[in-house]
């Protein structure tokens, strides 16, 4: 073998080696956002999942969770993933979601360090840029909450702090109102459903928003333009009668008789696609960070307390046991007594 060849078979060795060495420093204790957004990915196509795609799922386990805050009382939210344990994980707008959260088991088990809540966020932004939505920058920070025991009731929330599929404009109204959000970022936000699909399995009806898996302002579009009627056989619901798999939850058709949001819903239909799904990000941002103290937040600054929240109609605690979890949440977190460390 000549000296070239031989210095050639050399250098292959020594290049695979590196690379080698390079793929064995990988710690799981140190979390790399952007190599977790990488292993996010890589399990979100498949054939068994619903048009090859899982990230509608993901997107519906994050929102399912953020969509229990109140800014009233401080609880609820992304912050402790209490969406694991019983009751919460029992209710029937959450029906479906195990399959989202033994997706994920694979990752938390390949980095122990990222809480559950954490890595609920991440998926749902890397979920979102799949699916034509933007770049969504990441804070951690969050963290999980104990499963509930006879001693410890944990942070089990009220069935009746996730907006009814079947509920009104008022309703509506009164969830935005508590998620801090304004009528345009609750209307935006529920463009949402522009991707995934309806299983009578878990919702009693079988049909999508759109036949599609990307994010987009169709569903506003269709909201204003499409005739659809309501069908009150069997679980209510709108459809469009040229197509019948097209349907709306009554909660969406009460879009057409309030007029706060019909103006944003008209606003989004008429928009370029960019407008709604930069306001989408922004919007899925603040919803997923409401009430969570992340790694750059000021530890020392004022968090919720029985003493200070304000309790108005739905929002306020209804039973003991959201009384005694927030008064738990509180003590977490004065036990910080310093800004946590940064992630690198």
């Amino acid at each position: 073998m000549s000296v070239g060849a031989l210095l050639g078979v050399g250098g292959l060795y020594w290049y695979l080696r590196e690379d080698e060495k390079e793929q064995t420093t990988i710690d799981p204790n140190v979390l790399d956002y952007e190599l977790l957004r990488s292993e996010i990915r890589s399990i979100l196509y498949h054939e068994s999942f619903d048009d090859g795609c899982c990230a509608p799922l993901l997107l519906r386990l994050a929102f399912n969770q953020c969509a229990t805050y109140s800014k009233y009382d401080g609880l609820g939210g992304m912050n402790g993933a209490s969406l694991r344990f019983d009751p919460e994980r029992s209710y029937p707008h959450n029906r479906g979601l195990d399959r989202a959260m033994k997706l994920l088991e694979s990752i938390k088990r390949k980095y122990p360090k990222i809480s559950y809540s954490d890595l609920w966020v991440l998926a749902s932004y890397v979920a979102i840029e799949e699916m034509g939505g933007p770049y969504i920058e990441f804070r951690g920070g969050r963290k999980d909450c104990k499963p509930p025991t006879e001693n410890n009731l944990g942070l089990a929330l009220e069935e009746q702090r996730f907006p009814e599929w079947d509920a009104g404009g008022t309703r509506l109204l009164d969830w935005f109102d508590r998620m801090g959000l304004s009528d345009r970022e609750g209307t935006c936000l529920m463009g949402g459903h522009s991707c995934g699909r309806l299983h009578a399995a878990n919702s009693g009806i079988e049909g999508t928003w759109l036949d599609a898996q990307i994010l987009t302002n169709d569903y506003f579009k269709n909201i204003v333009f499409l005739p659809y009627l309501y069908e009150r056989r069997g679980r209510e619901h709108y459809y469009d009668p040229a197509h019948p798999e097209v349907v709306l939850l009554p909660i969406e058709g009460s879009f057409k008789y309030c007029a706060r949001v019909m103006r944003w819903a008209e606003f989004y239909a008429y928009a370029d696609l960019h407008v709604w799904l930069e306001d989408f990000g922004a919007v899925w941002k603040k919803v997923t960070e409401n009430g969570c103290l992340l790694d750059d937040d000021d530890p020392d600054a004022p968090l919720p307390s029985i003493e200070t929240a304000t309790f108005l109609g739905l929002s306020s605690p209804k039973t003991q046991q959201e009384i005694e979890a927030l008064s738990l949440l509180n003590t977490d977190n004065q036990e910080k007594k310093s800004p946590p460390p940064k992630l690198k």
